[in-house]
Parts: structure tokens; sequence; C-alpha cells
């Protein structure tokens, strides 16, 4: 019985050892403050309706860069001026919420975050609450998503001499405005 537990003890060490490549390394579990805190590159924003997905990638930009502090303050540029503001992460590491330099606060749910990439996702606002967006029925959070998401799809219509034929889409119902980064 001995033998056999032996047998199979070293036969397991065998599988692993066999299947490590000597390029391996192993490196400890990283929280999410250690993950987001270095200089990302917002290019691409997503305006997710219930219906579609629509892609806006932004040209290369130090507006669209942000550099997160391992301090919890952050720093990027607004009409070529640096400011900074500061950032916390709640709800077990899956909340970011920001301050700007004007104090005005950002929500977003983090849906992924590596060393490499991550992705934010704002409240998903019904649009259907309302004729009005200013209406008391939005707080000023979905207020600024309706307007935002709104906004850059209008753009994008041919309309406005974009490439997108509204007209042709779906009416959404639900708007929600999605953040993609890269790490440089």
């Amino acid at each position: 019985m001995t033998r056999t537990i032996t047998f199979f003890a070293l036969l397991i060490v065998a599988f692993v050892l066999s299947n490590c490549k000597s390029g391996d390394s192993v490196t400890p579990n990283q929280n999410a403050a250690q993950l987001l805190a270095r200089k990302w590159d917002f290019g691409e924003l997503v305006i997710q309706t219930d219906a579609k997905a629509y892609s806006v990638i932004q040209p290369a930009s130090v507006e669209n860069q942000l550099t997160f502090l391992t301090n919890g303050t952050y720093t990027y540029v607004d009409n070529s001026v640096a400011k900074s503001g500061k950032w916390v992460l709640s709800n077990g590491d899956k909340t970011l919420t920001t301050t700007d330099a004007k104090g005005a606060q950002n929500t977003r749910q983090i849906t992924a975050l590596t060393t490499t990439a991550c992705e934010f996702r704002s409240t998903t606002v019904d649009v259907t609450k309302s004729d009005d967006p200013l209406s008391p029925k939005y707080t000023p959070e979905e207020q600024s998503v309706y307007y935002t998401g709104l906004l850059i799809l209008f753009s994008l219509d041919k309309q406005n001499g974009g490439t997108l034929d509204l007209s042709k889409e779906p009416k959404p119902k639900t708007i929600q405005l999605v953040v993609k980064g890269k790490a440089i």
C-alpha cells in the first residue's frame, strides 16, 4: 500500500514538473489597486444599448491617458493642462469611483482588469423613464451617462458627418458607457 501511495505521489510530481516550462514564472496574485496603479490609455469608448454596441476609437492623445498612483490619486490632462484627482475602490474592488479636480465624481464597475488591459462600465440608464433627461427621475450620474451616450451616438450619425444611419438603428431603451483601456 505504501508503494502505491509513493508511486502515485511521484507520478503527480512528475506530471506537474513536466508541464512547467523553463520560462514560466510564478507571481503572487495582485489585488485590484496594484493592477490599477499604472498609466492607462483609454482609446476606446463603447456606447452599449439594450440592442447594440457602438464602438468609438479615439486617436492617440495625452487627453485619453490617466495615471493611477498607489496613494489613491490619479493624474490626467484636460485642455492641455495637467490635473489630478482622487480614486477609491469599493464593493470588493469591483467599483471604481473617481473624483476629478473640479470635484465631479464618476462611478464605474470594473468588468476587466489585468496588468495590460482594463474595462469599466457606467451605470445602465433606462432612457424610457422620462422624455426629459433633466427630470428628477434621473440622478446626476444618470444624466451624465444619458447625455454623453446620446451625444456620441448622434455624432456618429450620417446627418452629422458620421458613418451610421441612426434612422435604421433600433431606438435604445437603455444606454451605458463602456471605457476600454490599455496599459502604456
